[in-house]
């Protein structure tokens, strides 16, 4: 079925090494246009958590819940950061209501938008939140540093984001 699926999507000619197939289904998903929140997952793994942390001091966290919604990714490492995902396919009409649930859980909040976003982004959020982008290149590019603001985390927001044996332990 692997095969069949391969020959019919053309990603690759025959006799390739399946880790090739992935690769090149990969480079085609990178596009501008047809990038989905997958793609922007792996940029920032790759870009940020690897690029900038350590994984032995950071840990990553993907759709963490945060009061009424998910964060696409969060990263802990002696402070808290998220990254919301709007993407070239996504709309903005959640932005408010995930930044003010965000800014209770964590110390720092950034929004990685498509280059199709983040203008609307840029007035959309406050000054506190940062913006970055997905470049064409495939590249992260903050547009606005996000400000760490630890002191205004709701510990009962935190709590509430814990699943019942997190809280338990």
């Amino acid at each position: 079925m692997f095969a069949r699926l391969i020959r019919e999507a053309d990603v690759q000619p025959r006799g390739a090494l399946v880790r090739d197939v992935f690769e090149s289904a990969f480079e085609i998903l990178k596009q501008r246009g047809l990038r989905d929140e997958y793609i922007y997952k792996a940029a920032l793994t790759h870009r940020i958590l690897m690029g900038t942390h350590s994984l032995r001091t950071a840990c990553m966290l993907s759709e963490f819940r945060a009061g009424e919604c998910k964060a696409d990714i969060a990263i802990l490492n002696g402070t808290t950061t998220v990254y919301e995902i709007k993407s070239e396919r996504d709309s903005l009409s959640r932005l408010e209501r995930q930044i003010e649930n965000y800014r209770r859980v964590f110390a720092s909040v950034f929004v990685i938008a498509g280059e199709n976003h983040v203008d609307a982004v840029l007035r959309a959020t406050p000054p506190d939140v940062g913006v970055m982008s997905l470049d064409r290149r495939y590249y992260i590019s903050t547009r606005r540093k996000a400000k760490n603001q630890p002191d205004r985390i709701c510990p009962l927001a935190v709590f509430d984001a814990l699943r019942t044996n997190e809280k338990k332990s």
